[in-house]
């Protein structure tokens, strides 16, 4: 693979990176909160809901644009 490819992969994935950190703004209380054990779940009951309920959601909406626009 060129360099020029690998800059270009690198410049990418460092912007994503870049993004995610960028979009909570500083405070305080992160520096004050204890690090996460390696037990723990990444991924919350919260977050599971949100994520089941998305795709509930997006199934039904493409299932309804498939049968209903399609046709």
């Amino acid at each position: 693979m060129g360099t020029l490819q690998m800059l270009w992969i690198n410049i990418l994935m460092d912007t994503f990176a870049a993004l995610a950190l960028a979009t909570e703004p500083p405070s305080m209380a992160l520096l004050e909160q204890r690090p996460y054990s390696r037990a723990d779940n990444i991924l919350t009951p919260n977050m599971w809901r949100n994520i089941f309920g998305q795709v509930v959601y997006q199934i039904i909406l493409f299932m309804l644009m498939l049968f209903l626009v399609a046709y």
